[in-house]
């Protein structure tokens, strides 16, 4: 084989190298994703849904509240915060924007969530119908993703389910005085002492008792 054969045969696998290199690396330089590795959940102190079932969130202190001043289900706003804490996809359906209603993300079926620390908008998205396999579509911008470990219903609930159902605050085991009042009987305590629980006056007790 000729001398000139091996130098181009040399050339052509350096070319070859070169680019399966470039094919192998270049998506991950550019690759498109959606994610909010920025948000620090533990700053977050307003939470916006709006869309067919809109409600407003605010913390005050380690307290959630609507924005009319009823106590909201911490739970739930955590649980929501965590979620888009761990959102993240490169899995990309389209930039068209045409087809953002297929995928109900558009303005008038879109479940739009914006996280906030005061003033400032820590994160936007809009949550679309469920995509197969478990996952749901959401948009950033243009861009519509599917997502795994997101779910609408996450967002999507009337405003009464993010009320707070609890009627007392207070942990059962901080109690050490209960008052009894009943209709036409005389009102008696309980109290506890030593983890042991007794009447405070016996006095109230009947005869014999």
């Amino acid at each position: 084989m000729k001398r000139t054969t091996w130098i181009a045969l040399g050339v052509f696998a350096l070319l070859l190298v070169a680019a399966t290199v470039v094919w192998r690396s270049a998506p991950e330089r550019g690759i498109t994703r959606m994610a909010f590795v920025k948000l620090d959940g533990a700053t977050v102190d307003r939470v916006q849904v709006a869309g067919k079932q809109p409600v407003a969130l605010r913390r005050e202190g380690d307290v959630w509240k609507l924005e009319d001043g009823r106590l909201a289900d911490g739970e739930a706003v955590k649980r929501l915060i965590d979620a888009v804490e761990k959102l993240t996809s490169s899995d990309l359906v389209t930039q068209d924007t045409e087809r953002q209603v297929e995928f109900e993300v558009d303005a008038d079926k879109g479940v739009i969530i914006t996280l906030s620390q005061g003033t400032r908008s820590m994160a936007t998205f809009v949550v679309g119908k469920a995509a197969p396999g478990g996952a749901t579509y959401a948009r950033t911008g243009d861009q519509v993703f599917r997502v795994t470990g997101l779910h609408r219903s996450l967002f999507a609930k009337d405003e009464s389910a993010w009320l707070e159902r609890k009627l007392f605050a207070d942990a059962v085991g901080d109690v050490a005085r209960l008052e009894v009042r009943l209709h036409d009987v005389p009102p008696y305590a309980l109290v506890k002492k030593d983890d042991a629980w007794g009447i405070e006056d016996p006095s109230v007790l009947p005869s014999g008792f």
